[in-house]
């Protein structure tokens, strides 16, 4: 989170996201360059301290926080259900890392299941030229679609 502060004031002028603070640091640098003058404004940055962590699941890593909504491989739960990530490898929570070697003992992250799928077609083509021989085959890769619910360390 990142908010942006116009003179003194104790209230907040504009939330921007960051893309469009440098861009807006850059502006107000090279403005206050050419005219001589001060700046602007007063930057403040707030730093998001929500915790997050990295869980292993489908052999791949997803660094996930709590409300967040991912795509991760097909589990074997229905939509609704609760399941429960415990390879986690990582938790933070602002400067407060802790790191599992290769898990940590006792966390584990709680999401619950939204929805069962199928991701869009990819195809797969082995053509010979001049030799009237071609192959095709095509894949759909199944996923569980899971919102996080928690994050327990």
């Amino acid at each position: 989170m990142y908010f942006l502060m116009q003179g003194n004031e104790s209230q907040i002028f504009q939330q921007i996201n960051i893309r469009d603070l440098i861009s807006l640091l850059k502006a107000d640098r090279i403005a206050g360059l050419l005219m001589g003058s001060p700046t602007k404004y007063t930057y403040i940055i707030i730093l998001e301290t929500a915790m997050y962590a990295i869980v292993a699941t489908g052999g791949k890593q997803y660094r996930v926080k709590e409300g967040e909504t991912l795509r991760v491989e097909k589990l074997f739960a229905d939509a609704g259900d609760s399941v429960e990530l415990d390879k986690v490898l990582l938790v933070g929570e602002g400067g407060d890392v802790k790191v599992g070697a290769p898990y940590l003992d006792g966390a584990k992250v709680t999401a619950t299941v939204t929805a069962n799928g199928r991701g869009d077609k990819v195809k797969i083509i082995k053509f010979r030229r001049r030799k009237h021989s071609r192959r095709q085959a095509g894949h759909r890769q199944s996923y569980t679609e899971i919102q996080i619910t928690g994050i327990n360390a």
